[in-house]
């Protein structure tokens, strides 16, 4: 560290790659057994550990200075508080948050609490960190005298070691949040109007605020549940970084598709016609409601009643009935907390953040192997890995052709594609789950490189097509072949598809 002083004068970006070597020893240290267990191993340890915090602290407060008190206008790459940069015009707002439009038309809007610091793209001009020769001289004296046992104790007071950027263990993700219970409590307050008071049932990893019944409430956290266990187990097979939730996921569970409906309406949400359930990103919360309840099967319920039905058809009913809300429950329920999952545990970038770029196709394909069972247990809730029978029956139906590879090229890298025609559900399902099965390594690398775009830079078509033929060969009549191989190699399983109604 002798010269470790002079090196992080030179701004935010020098920061950065100066901290790594303090990085490399802290984790020797903290992984180093060997002469720690003793009492002079653990003082060695605790002073070093101080030495780095006075360090990393000078470093900080020297960084900070870049986001600077005045006005800021003009072209710079600015250096996020997470790690990332974005560079392109900012504009400083009246807020203090700053507005950048970057050079693909992006327009990103950071709060200044999320900025480290910033440097001039100009190449002439200097950046904005100013020290004068005797302010360098006097940080220089500062951090190269000897450093007291005391002010160690003191800097070291309230603070956690944390290493490195490498995301939480996949234990911590498996163990239970916490609950935000003021938010809970506004969930609550928004959910009333039924006839129902909101009752609110925790989860290891959920919160839900419901109106339907207890029984239908705990089925319904048995299957959340299920389905956040299964995407540990993804997030580990794929080797992402996981992250870890600062609370439980919260959930709404209304007994009635009135009553969802009328909190939808009423929060200024614009459903499509049928809709059974939704994530939203703006507020991160799930929405549903007990689809046994749905008015479309009240009149099929009445019929399974009335004694006056003959009993084999009452039988028939009651079946078809709880195989539609169990398929669908798979289909909607299953889908959403997929969502939902992904996009709070480091699956995917949250759009609303920081405008992540993920495929519609890769985040739509991801979570639709989430909404079937595994097989082996015969019961519900979501697998990995298991053939989604529905929709691969809906693919072969929809799309009985053999697509040419510049039309699935266009499809996979061109997000103006996703709806514009229909059933590309299913199409971005077999996707996934080819890519699943056959090139898994490459959907981990592919799905990490998406991530670690700096924030709000928006990839060209052409960059899009290296990224995903750099992680799985190029899109060619041969990789249509070995895709459809593969496809038509799948036996559909009649009893896993949805019953007529």
């Amino acid at each position: 560290f002798t010269h470790f002083p002079d090196a992080h004068l030179g701004g935010p970006e020098v920061c950065e790659f100066s901290c790594r070597p303090a990085v490399g020893v802290i984790e020797y240290l903290w992984y180093q057994p060997r002469g720690m267990e003793t009492d002079e191993g653990k003082r060695i340890m605790k002073r070093t550990l101080g030495i780095l915090a006075v360090v990393a602290v000078s470093v900080s407060v020297v960084c900070m200075v870049s986001a600077a008190e005045e006005e800021t206008q003009g072209r710079y790459r600015v250096y996020m508080m997470d790690g990332k940069t974005v560079e392109g015009e900012v504009t400083q707002m009246e807020d203090g948050s700053y507005e950048i439009k970057t050079k693909y038309g992006i327009v990103v809007v950071v709060k200044k609490g999320e900025v480290k610091g910033m440097v001039p793209l100009e190449e002439t001009a200097q950046p904005r960190i100013v020290i004068s020769p005797g302010e360098r001289a006097e940080n220089r004296s500062l951090l190269r005298r000897q450093i007291t046992d005391e002010e160690i104790e003191e800097i070291l007071v309230g603070i956690e070691a944390e290493i490195g950027d490498v995301g939480v263990d996949i234990e911590d993700l498996r163990a239970p949040l916490p609950t935000d219970w003021e938010a809970v409590e506004e969930m609550k307050r928004l959910a009333m109007g039924g006839e129902r008071e909101p009752k609110v049932l925790e989860r290891p990893h959920f919160v839900m605020v419901y109106t339907a019944t207890d029984e239908s409430a705990r089925k319904l956290g048995a299957r959340l549940e299920s389905v956040w266990r299964w995407n540990s187990k993804l997030i580990k097979r794929l080797d992402l970084k996981a992250e870890r939730p600062e609370y439980k996921l919260e959930i709404y569970y209304f007994d009635t598709h009135e009553e969802f409906i009328n909190y939808s309406f009423n929060e200024g949400i614009q459903l499509p016609s049928g809709a059974l359930g939704y994530y939203s990103h703006l507020i991160n919360r799930s929405h549903f409601f007990d689809l046994m309840n749905w008015q479309q099967l009240e009149g099929r319920k009445r019929r399974a009643k009335d004694p006056r039905t003959p009993p084999r058809e009452r039988r028939r009913l009651r079946n078809e009935n709880r195989a539609w809300v169990e398929h669908n429950n798979q289909e909607v329920i299953q889908h959403e907390a997929g969502h939902h999952i992904h996009f709070n545990t480091g699956v995917f970038i949250p759009r609303v953040r920081t405008g992540g770029t993920a495929p519609t196709w890769l985040v739509e394909g991801a979570t639709m192997q989430f909404e079937v069972p595994p097989a082996a247990t015969g019961r519900g809730g979501a697998g990995l890995g298991e053939l989604n029978d529905s929709r691969l029956y809906e693919f072969r139906r929809h799309f009985p052709y053999k697509m040419q590879p510049a039309e699935l090229k266009q499809f996979l890298l061109d997000n103006r594609v996703w709806m514009n025609g229909q059933y590309d559900y299913p199409r971005g399902w077999a996707v996934f789950y080819y890519l699943w099965r056959q090139h898994r390594d490459g959907l981990g690398k592919y799905i990490r490189m998406i991530n670690d775009r700096p924030p709000g830079e928006e990839p060209s078509f052409t960059e899009r097509e290296k990224e995903f033929e750099d992680c799985f060969g190029r899109v060619d009549e041969k990789w249509m072949d070995d895709f459809y191989e593969f496809l038509e190699g799948l036996t559909i399983r009649p009893s896993r598809l949805p019953p007529p109604l």
